[in-house]
């Protein structure tokens, strides 16, 4: 998981066609640990501008977000909005996709106190 950190291994990670495949997890019905894992994964690789729209192309803002209600574990939770403020931080269309998700104001609210405008 920790080698999503080097640069150059998230765009080895991302060229060999796993972001669908960490999507999948994200989408899983109920929280489990591939996907926590695939939420930390995915806010790792999303440090890319270039992966970060590989990643919000392959569906996966959408099922972040719900990742965000009371349903999922705290962790769960936390993971998921680091990866959406990783893929926020990317662009304005990313962040305007985030938003129509349903992402709560809360969440908005704090992306803003972080200098990320939505």
């Amino acid at each position: 998981m920790y080698l999503a950190m080097d640069a150059q291994i998230a765009v080895a990670i991302a060229a060999a066609g796993a972001i669908p495949p960490l999507v999948q997890h994200v989408r899983a019905g109920s929280p489990t640990l591939s996907q926590q894992n695939a939420t930390i994964v995915l806010g790792m690789l999303a440090e890319n501008a270039e992966i970060a729209v590989t990643i919000a192309a392959a569906g996966a803002i959408p099922p972040l977000v719900q990742l965000l209600g009371p349903g999922s574990p705290a962790v769960v939770q936390s993971n998921a909005a680091g990866a959406l403020k990783r893929l926020a931080c990317s662009n304005a269309k990313i962040r305007a996709t985030i938003a129509a998700a349903g992402a709560s104001a809360g969440l908005l609210q704090k992306m803003k106190g972080l200098g990320i405008g939505v």
